[in-house]
């Protein structure tokens, strides 16, 4: 869900993002090396500021806050995680708008450097659940 709102020649761009996504990550507790599949729901908030260019086409910049819902692991011996339910990071991109139709893209990358960590018998291993990505979105107008 998104909207734009007007501002001195900008627009303030906020968005309401459900997530769902599903990783692998590889890890070695000093005595073998394992992997496990992690999946993650999550709301982001990005809270954009653009500038129409062109007539069709947009530009735009902005913080995107993320809390984390539910996450999970495939395997059995990991018997504690801990993430930061709340995150910050930053997008920006561009876009175009041919009447009420939209395409945009979008590069996101987290602020905090670790945000997750499972406790692997006396080891913790920390890992980024705030993953760099690139966001294609296309949307329409009602």
């Amino acid at each position: 869900m998104r909207f734009k709102i007007p501002v001195i020649g900008l627009y303030l761009r906020p968005e309401l993002v459900y997530t769902n996504l599903e990783n692998t990550l590889q890890y070695d507790n000093g005595l073998v090396q394992k992997n496990t599949t992690f999946s993650f729901q999550k709301i982001d908030i990005p809270v954009l500021l653009g500038k129409k260019i062109l007539g069709i086409g947009n530009i735009y910049i902005g913080p995107s806050f993320q809390y984390v819902l539910d996450q999970g692991f495939s395997i059995n011996d990991i018997p504690n995680v801990d993430g930061d339910g709340f995150t910050v990071g930053l997008q920006f991109g561009g876009g175009i708008e041919l009447g009420r139709l939209g395409l945009d893209i979008r590069w996101e990358r987290g602020f905090n450097s670790i945000e997750s960590s499972f406790l692997d018998g006396a080891t913790t291993v920390q890992f980024d659940t705030r993953v760099n990505q690139i966001i294609v979105g296309l949307s329409y107008r009602l």
